[in-house]
């Protein structure tokens, strides 16, 4: 269970990474830092939370446009 919840979790940083990557590759992406409790998960619930907001509410309509 613990490793859908750390993924729950690790979804919730993805607009920073995908605004932040010229592109994604799936297979060859970062593993998820394994979270041994709920104080583990909160905190990084919220670190992601703060990076993709902080990445959301900085994007600029030509960030957007293909290269």
């Amino acid at each position: 269970m613990m490793d859908l919840t750390t993924h729950i979790v690790d979804i919730f940083g993805w607009p920073n990474i995908i605004l932040s990557s010229e592109k994604l590759d799936f297979a060859d992406s970062n593993i998820p830092e394994k979270m041994d409790g709920k104080e583990s998960l909160q905190t990084q619930l919220e670190k992601q939370y703060k990076a993709a907001l902080t990445a959301l509410n900085t994007v600029k309509e030509d960030d957007l446009k293909p290269s």
